[in-house]
């Protein structure tokens, strides 16, 4: 839906666009095995936030059908009853061993730069800033998973 209305020409606030991205930090720390009951709740609200703001703005662009059809779709989602699974990608990284295991994560309002480069000198971890602007991490798979823990644990403290 943002798509749409940035081709109608309309602004997409950067605090609806920090939400979304946070969210979407969020959703592959838990996809690597960080606490979920936590993060899935902070997912929600942000996404919750994002929603808000894209209906408010798409009823006033799109109208009352075109909200309604897409609310019936999310719907849809949230019950499960649409299947919809985005593809899990193994990226090769040029440069780092096989035996080392990664993951890339993006800087943003909820995980500072400064917290991560500590959390990775504590762990003794391998990090380098990639051109899309995402931090890859890697290291031991024990060491990547206390990372994401780490990481976990000091978004939940704020």
């Amino acid at each position: 839906m943002m798509v749409k209305l940035r081709e109608k020409g309309d602004v997409i606030p950067v605090n609806v666009v920090e939400d979304l991205r946070a969210a979407r930090t969020l959703i592959e720390i838990i996809r690597a095995g960080g606490e979920i009951s936590e993060n899935a709740t902070k997912v929600e609200e942000l996404l919750g936030r994002v929603e808000a703001f894209l209906v408010s703005t798409a009823e006033a662009r799109f109208g009352n059908q075109f909200i309604n059809s897409w609310m019936d779709e999310m719907m849809k989602i949230r019950r499960g009853e649409l299947k919809w699974k985005p593809k899990v990608v193994r990226r090769f990284i040029p440069g780092l061993p096989r035996d080392k295991d990664w993951i890339r994560i993006k800087i943003s309002n909820i995980i500072t730069k400064q917290k991560v480069d500590e959390i990775v000198r504590d762990l003794k971890l391998q990090v380098r800033m990639q051109r899309d602007g995402y931090l890859l991490v890697s290291g031991s798979k024990d060491e990547v998973k206390r990372f994401v823990k780490r990481v976990t644990d000091s978004i939940r403290k704020g």
